[in-house]
């Protein structure tokens, strides 16, 4: 069948009380109209059928589901009150754009644009697969949810818009590009890892619902001045390097595994300073050596967890401070002038100090103004070293031996 027309699908009272849609036999191809309208339930059976132009304008609450994968070479159009749901497992490909007035779901297919195309509308339509090919360039001037993974073979430009990636699967950006660059970015999925398989930057906001976001020293995270994110929270932050650049102070959301693990940097003084930060819920190499100035000297730093922080781009010197989400898990028993922020300088463990400190449970220590960076972590001055009741954070440690005395109806531990 070749149409040239509009053909309108429109089931309804008194008519009929739903429709059956039949596009089949050797082919369906469209280079008109097809609207699927109406207000009672369409069923598609369909044979990868082509289009030029669809509108869905059908306002059972269902909607329409696509029974098999579509071509549309020019337009996709839902329109308010309307239902579209790209279907199971199929390969949709667009060659023109997707303007949604209504509502899109995406099942479980596979979105790929080809030649000049646009995503349009009012309401954020939803995308399991998102592929733009070699042969693309994908505008967004609207915002967009994926489910699933974002392929980047060509180009995707946007326009303030919003990118989310949501559901409860696990997402991959990935792409030939090499590369991808957002305005925003928001990461809002249930249980779940986002992993940046290409370098990712964010040119306005970074957004930290739930879920984890996962980086490397390859595919980074880069958020570039006057840019900004969330915090983090307990079940969203950034499993992986940071890159920020600017001038502006900035709260790195990190974390390793579950555990969320904030690391800030006062302002720099450039716009072109870059800091490259990550947090490791692990011991740093060498926790035993500490160095003797500046004074007072470390008695002990965490064996539980580190950070890195380097200055990859200026020459600013800056603050660091260190927060803690759970004062029994880093092995912090007082937030008083004994806890510090460690500095390894490359051969042993120095104090950067503390010059401001906060919380109890959860908490802060900022160190003073530092000038070299690389591992940083809490460390315990422990003046008194015999009195572990005041003030002195025994911090993770690791016990290498101790011995058991009897001693009557006690237990003596050395």
């Amino acid at each position: 069948v070749s149409s040239n027309g509009t053909l309108i699908f429109s089931p309804g009272a008194p008519f009929s009380a739903s429709g059956t849609v039949t596009l089949e036999g050797v082919s369906f191809e469209s280079f008109g109209v097809v609207e699927f309208g109406g207000t009672a339930p369409i069923t598609l059976v369909a044979s990868s059928p082509v289009f030029s132009n669809v509108i869905i304008s059908n306002t059972y609450s269902n909607g329409v589901t696509a029974s098999s994968s579509w071509a549309i070479n020019d337009q996709l159009e839902i329109e308010p009150g309307s239902v579209f749901t790209a279907g199971e497992g199929f390969s949709h490909s667009i060659s023109g754009s997707i303007d949604n007035y209504g509502t899109r779901n995406g099942g479980t297919s596979t979105i790929t644009f080809h030649s000049l195309c646009e995503i349009n509308g009012m309401e954020e339509p939803e995308i399991y697969n998102l592929v733009v090919s070699n042969s693309a360039d994908l505008t967004l001037n609207n915002s967009v949810k994926i489910t699933k993974d974002l392929t980047i073979d060509g180009t995707l430009s946007e326009t303030g818009q919003k990118l989310t990636f949501s559901g409860s699967e696990n997402s991959v950006i990935s792409g030939a590009t090499g590369s991808l660059s957002l305005s925003e970015l928001e990461i809002n999925k249930s249980s779940a890892i986002t992993t940046c398989s290409i370098p990712v930057t964010i040119n306005e906001w970074l957004f930290l619902t739930s879920g984890i976001l996962h980086t490397d020293a390859t595919n980074i995270l880069t958020i570039i001045d006057d840019a900004t994110s969330t915090e983090g929270n307990a079940a969203s932050f950034v499993d992986g390097p940071i890159k920020k650049i600017g001038n502006d102070e900035f709260i790195f959301p990190l974390g390793d595994f579950n555990r969320l693990a904030k690391l800030k940097i006062s302002a720099p003084a450039n716009t072109t300073d870059a800091f490259t930060a990550r947090y490791y819920d692990d011991a740093y190499t060498n926790t035993t050596t500490m160095a003797t100035t500046p004074t007072p000297a470390l008695n002990n730093v965490s064996n539980g967890e580190y950070w890195t922080l380097d200055r990859v781009a200026g020459s600013s010197d800056v603050t660091v401070e260190l927060y803690w989400q759970s004062a029994s898990l880093s092995g912090i028993s007082d937030a008083d002038a004994d806890l510090v922020v460690a500095h390894w300088n490359g051969t042993a463990w120095e104090n950067a100090g503390q010059s401001a400190i906060s919380g109890s449970s959860s908490g802060s220590v900022t160190s003073d103004t530092v000038t070299s960076f690389s591992p940083f972590t809490f460390g315990s001055l422990a003046t008194d070293k015999n009195d572990l009741l005041e003030g002195v954070n025994s911090l993770p440690v690791e016990l290498i031996s101790f011995k058991a005395v009897n001693m009557e109806q006690e237990v003596m531990l050395q």
